[in-house]
């Protein structure tokens, strides 16, 4: 056999004693890098909580008008939706109170009048006649207030919140009652009602995530840290339940603004939100199931 021909195969021999090495023990370096990379996808943090939530876009302030005697509505000028002014007009009433008291402090006033005129040509004293009709001017105030109260107007810039305003005309009405919701056109609230389970699993770097009606962009939103109450869901969000033993779920309640808008402010519009909360691994996520199973189960 040539020299060099030994060479190589002294050379070889090594590599060869190698490959045989990690034929045997059934390992190489293809097995590590699976191997690691099971590893990771198992113990790193990759996923983040997910929590499905409610949330429903309200005012930061609010107005609820009330009439304040008991009549008719005759006229509605507004309807839902509609931005109005300070002073604007917006709803008008008729009284059968109202119109009595006014006549009543008008005749009350002229008789008071009268009885100091009287008691002045006759030489005697007018203090009786002046209280009466000191008397008789204040209800006359009073019967002018009550006048006036009937036509209702706004006390501030805003956004009618009542649904269908229309209704109210010719309804009777008691006084106190509520008659429309003014809300205030500044910054909206978009309050986010997350159930007490999923607590646990929102982080203070937590997000919100959510389509608001009309609106093709997903809105991405830093959630702040809920209250320290638990909160009732308006109606409507989630099916009554009817039946007796049906305990519903506590929810906890975070508030986000959102800016003003010069369109539709979306008052009362509602609907499901997703939270991103804590990142766990996929083993961590097991372990987390597992524990609040047996929460759940063992006593």
């Amino acid at each position: 056999m040539p020299a060099g021909e030994c060479g190589l195969e002294r050379i070889l021999k090594p590599t060869h004693r190698l490959s045989a090495f990690a034929t045997d023990n059934g390992w190489s370096l293809a097995h590590t890098v699976v191997v690691a990379m099971l590893l990771a996808i198992l113990f790193l943090p990759f996923w983040r909580d997910r929590v499905d939530a409610f949330y429903v876009i309200e005012p930061i302030h609010s107005h609820t008008l009330h009439a304040a005697v008991m009549g008719r509505v005759n006229e509605v000028m507004v309807r839902e939706g509609e931005r109005v002014h300070a002073g604007q007009p917006l709803l008008r009433m008729s009284s059968p109170m109202a119109a009595s008291m006014q006549s009543s402090a008008a005749a009350q006033v002229g008789s008071a009048r009268f009885q100091t005129f009287n008691a002045q040509l006759q030489g005697q004293s007018i203090g009786p006649a002046a209280a009466e009709q000191t008397g008789a001017a204040h209800f006359a105030g009073l019967a002018h207030e009550a006048q006036s109260s009937l036509l209702i107007a706004a006390p501030s810039d805003g956004i009618i919140m009542t649904q269908n305003p229309g209704l109210l005309l010719d309804q009777d009405v008691a006084s106190g009652q509520p008659m429309l919701d003014l809300a205030d056109a500044g910054p909206r609230v978009l309050r986010i009602f997350i159930p007490a389970w999923g607590l646990d699993r929102i982080s203070r770097d937590a997000k919100v995530s959510l389509s608001l009606p009309g609106e093709f962009s997903v809105l991405h939103q830093p959630l702040p840290l809920p209250g320290a109450d638990a909160e009732t869901l308006p109606p409507g969000l989630i099916p009554q339940q009817n039946f007796k033993g049906i305990q519903l779920a506590v929810y906890y309640c975070s508030r986000v603004t959102l800016p003003a808008t010069d369109g539709n402010p979306m008052f009362g519009a509602s609907g499901r939100a997703k939270i991103f909360g804590v990142r766990r691994s996929i083993a961590e996520r097991a372990v987390f199931i597992l524990l609040n199973l047996i929460k759940s189960h063992v006593w």
